[in-house]
This record gives C-alpha cells, structure tokens and sequence, in this order.
C-alpha cells in the first residue's frame, strides 16, 4: 500500500485517491475477494485498452513469492484474456 501511494502521487485528483482507497481496500481483503476485486480490475483494463486499438501484453507477478491464490488469481485472468502467441 506504502509503494502504491508513493507511487502514484497526485495531490487533490479523486482519481488518484480513488487508485489509492482501491490498493489499500485490496490489500486488506481475504484471498476469494482478492481474487474478484483483481480479476474485475484486469477486465476493465483489457477492455479499457483494447478499445483504444493498441497492441496489448501484460506482465504478471507474484509479488509475496509464489502462492496457490496467487497462481488461481492468474489463471482467472488469463482465462478472460492472455496475448496471442503470433
């Protein structure tokens, strides 16, 4: 939560602090809603992106290491979209 805040900084944009109440809600979560909340969050964004025509890849991380939810949240995600292999 420390690195998200940190990250995206922008003082006063209710976007950003909407970002940041997301991360900080996420974080507190047990993995079954964890698991919704992130698979929701890569939906928007597949098709958020997909709708402005531009080439898609993604980049997926185990962050705490390698963990069963970690590994069923991925696969979640990449059964609603993965890259084409061409």
């Amino acid at each position: 939560v420390g690195l998200i805040n940190w990250l995206i900084q922008d003082p006063g944009n209710p976007v950003v602090a909407a970002e940041q109440e997301f991360v900080t809600r996420l974080a507190g979560e047990d993995p079954v809603v964890k698991r919704q909340l992130m698979v929701d969050l890569y939906k928007r964004v597949v098709d958020g992106v997909g709708e402005l025509g531009f080439p898609i890849s993604i980049h997926l991380e185990a962050a705490y290491g390698v963990s069963k939810p970690a590994f069923e949240t991925f696969a979640e995600m990449l059964a609603f979209w993965a890259p084409d292999a061409n």
